[in-house]
């Protein structure tokens, strides 16, 4: 007995990237900057090129919310620093928004 496939099994789809980043502008004060969202529960480190930013990375802050303590949907955001180069890491699921 010999079979044969007539539709092959299409491959599996690719995982999700970890991290998905949108860039935004606020049409009344002319502000540029960048929503970065961590689509992983094991956090995300991440090198943003701020060149678009008015001051650029040297006074970049980033507004962050992470899905972390004993009650993650309620923790406060918090403000960090962007560090040298551009650096930012985000915790699981964490939302920054760079300015």
């Amino acid at each position: 007995y010999q079979t044969e496939t007539l539709r092959p099994t299409p491959p599996p789809p690719a995982p999700p990237a970890p991290l998905k980043v949108y860039t935004y502008l606020v049409h009344e004060t002319q502000q540029r900057g960048v929503l970065a969202v961590c689509r992983v529960h094991t956090g995300c480190a991440v090198t943003l090129d701020l060149s678009g930013l008015g001051g650029g990375a040297s006074n970049a802050s980033a507004l962050v919310l992470e899905g972390v303590g004993p009650e993650p949907g309620f923790t406060k955001p918090v403000r960090r620093s962007v560090g040298a180069g551009g650096q930012l890491s985000l915790g699981p699921f964490g939302i920054a928004l760079v300015q």
